[in-house]
């Protein structure tokens, strides 16, 4: 792990194979999530590398091994993309975001057009924060701010009962458990700032400033949903692919809003066909 700090807070990363040639993709996590839980311990650090790309993911504020913040709005997390990006000089690049960092990714796109050569968007929206389906996301990590397991263990049978983890094998499912969690004194908890994020005031971005980002957004993109998602509806979707300069929609069978989990190997095929 290495990091640097971005507005005073510790942002932490892993950069995967510095010297190869490809390109370089940037991989950032959804709400609540992180780097590990979202893309290393599920295979996906391996997975690019294998096809020649230098591989980094970020822990978002407040998620993983990254500082607990006083702010989190869509304006802070995608100053601190930039400010990443500036530490350790890296001008151009890729950028695959799932749900949150879908929106990162976009809205970072669109304000820095000459940094980014293609874009990922991963079953996300610009809505998705007034659709039903982020209300019981936010719904499930306020309960997280007491949330305690006595093993981790006991995280995962807990986990493998929760509808959206559905089609997610158990191995993955018990890999990503054990890196969202953090042992504290009584017992096993989320490894994020539960408390901050679930703030009324925290992670709420304004619909119709997110679609004046999607509008923004000049580089390539891929936009990828799963057919059962609850986050990212059809006719959304549709829009994003009409408005935006230069996207694509690609829908995955067999998963819902955890496509990368859900359907691995159809996720990689549609990722690895864009950025080829």
């Amino acid at each position: 792990m290495a990091s640097i700090t971005s507005d005073g807070v510790t942002i932490a990363y892993d950069d995967i194979a510095p010297q190869v040639s490809q390109g370089t993709v940037v991989l950032i996590h959804g709400f609540a999530s992180n780097r590990n839980e979202g893309w290393k311990r599920t295979g996906w650090y391996t997975a690019f590398e294998r096809r020649g790309f230098r591989v980094i993911a970020l822990d978002q504020r407040g998620h993983g091994e990254s500082e607990h913040a006083s702010e989190y709005n869509m304006d802070a997390l995608v100053a601190d993309v930039a400010g990443w990006a500036d530490a350790v000089g890296l001008s151009r690049f890729d950028v695959v975001g799932h749900s949150m960092g879908g929106v990162v990714g976009f809205c970072f796109a669109a304000k820095y057009p000459q940094r980014v050569g293609r874009l990922v968007i991963v079953d996300i929206g610009p809505d998705a924060y007034t659709s039903e389906g982020i209300g019981n996301v936010r719904q499930g990590i306020a309960g997280a701010i007491t949330a305690r397991f006595p093993s981790v263990e006991a995280a995962i049978a807990y986990n493998s009962t929760l509808e959206n983890n559905r089609y997610v094998s158990p191995a993955i499912l018990a890999r990503r458990t054990r890196a969202a969690l953090v042992q504290k004194e009584d017992g096993w908890a989320p490894r994020f700032d539960a408390a901050g994020i679930s703030r009324p005031d925290g992670l709420l971005p304004n619909e119709e400033e997110m679609w004046e980002a999607v509008n923004a957004v000049q580089c390539p993109s891929l936009l990828v949903r799963g057919v059962e998602s609850p986050i990212l509806n059809d006719s959304t979707a549709q829009r994003m692919v009409q408005e935006m300069k230069d996207c694509r929609l690609v829908t995955i069978e067999r998963a819902a809003h955890g496509v990368p989990t859900d359907n691995p190997d159809a996720f990689l095929d549609a990722v690895r066909s864009f950025l080829a």
